[in-house]
């Protein structure tokens, strides 16, 4: 069975809410660990950089990546969800 990946957030401004990663998050993720020869592991820098990604994605946030984490994020939690398999395309 499919799992959705979602990852709560909280950032400075009093903002909390949660954002499902994309396949396109994770792969940006990668390819950004990559760049930087950071190792591609699981842990609080993939996390950050795919939930940077899809906050970026749906225009939840506008700063650079080293401002998010140094400055923006408070806390994350990942999580993930079974997708409904009566109708695996129903959106969140």
């Amino acid at each position: 069975m499919m799992k959705r990946l979602f990852i709560d957030y909280e950032l400075t401004d009093g903002t909390v809410g949660t954002t499902r990663v994309y396949a396109a998050d994770k792969v940006l993720a990668e390819k950004t660990c990559r760049m930087h020869g950071w190792p591609v592991e699981d842990g609080p820098r993939l996390m950050t950089i795919m939930l940077y990604s899809a906050l970026k994605r749906t225009q939840a946030i506008t700063d650079d990546y080293e401002t998010f984490v140094d400055a923006v994020l408070v806390d994350y939690q990942a999580r993930t969800e079974d997708m409904d398999e009566e109708n695996p395309t129903r959106s969140e």
